[in-house]
């Protein structure tokens, strides 16, 4: 599915997503990865967020899946939301995780915290945000953040 899912046919890759919670309903994973793809989308992110809180109730507080949550917190328009929940997905970050910490940047960003965005940004560029699989979602966050943040 996720082979799929980089290669831009989100259909394909939500369908084996919905294949594998058939066969194994609490699967981390497939959980975390199609509440991700849901979550970009208006109409579907109601059951993205269903995907991620069942997945967080069978499996913990994983920082992966309160960077989902937020996600799907921010799309909703709950900045302030998305900025908790990505604050304690960094906290517990053993590592910098690059991808959070931009996602953080874009929630403190909407959440008008532009001078805690930019650190943020900054720190998530030099620890390797470049290199980071994002999704379609995430590549036009990018281009909205940097836009906002550019010098």
């Amino acid at each position: 599915a996720l082979f799929y899912l980089v290669a831009g046919d989100r259909t394909q890759a939500e369908l084996l997503y919905r294949d594998v919670l058939q066969q194994t309903p609490k699967d981390l994973v497939a959980l975390n990865n199609l509440a991700t793809l849901l979550g970009n989308t208006p109409d579907t992110v109601d059951e993205a967020e269903r995907h991620v809180n069942v997945a967080i109730e069978s499996h913990g507080q994983l920082s992966d899946l309160l960077d989902t949550k937020a996600m799907i917190r921010l799309r909703q328009g709950d900045f302030g939301g998305a900025v908790e929940l990505l604050q304690q997905a960094t906290d517990l970050s053993l590592f910098p995780n690059p991808l959070h910490e931009f996602h953080l940047a874009a929630a403190l960003l909407r959440f008008g915290q532009l001078e805690k965005a930019k650190e943020r940004f900054a720190f998530a560029t030099k620890n390797g945000l470049r290199q980071q699989l994002l999704t379609s979602g995430d590549k036009q966050l990018l281009g909205e953040v940097e836009a906002t943040l550019a010098p």
